[in-house]
């Protein structure tokens, strides 16, 4: 197997997660993100339109990197480090003992990237 079916598979999945984020106010509550929106979108102030334009490019460079990933190590990390990323939905949850927002999305992305990172190490480890 190689990493762009998987790729393409995570698009939709993170575009369900987007939306799942969106319902459940993530972004008023997700310290990370308002991080971003506080030092990156700063020219943006309305909070919903900000998470939809960071959303939006999110998905944009998830499909320009599904161009590069077979080719180039340092996108396939990079796509392979938001997975990860996905399992801090998982560990706040558990933290705080109940639902947090994108918790349920997260659970199939973070299946997702357990197989994308065993086929990207996999693939270094047989070429």
């Amino acid at each position: 197997m190689t990493l762009r079916p998987i790729v393409l598979t995570a698009i939709p999945l993170f575009i369900l997660h987007a939306v799942e984020e969106y319902f459940t106010n993530f972004y008023h509550v997700d310290e990370s993100y308002l991080w971003v929106r506080n030092t990156i979108l700063l020219g943006i102030s309305n909070d919903t339109l900000a998470f939809v334009a960071y959303q939006t490019v999110f998905i944009l460079l998830l499909l320009i990197a599904y161009v590069f990933v077979q080719r180039q190590k340092v996108v396939a990390v990079l796509i392979g480090l938001v997975f990860v990323l996905e399992l801090s939905h998982l560990f706040l949850g558990l933290m705080e003992g109940r639902y947090y927002p994108g918790l349920v999305s997260s659970l199939p992305l973070i299946g997702v990237g357990f197989v994308y990172w065993h086929t990207l190490l996999y693939r270094s480890t047989s070429s």
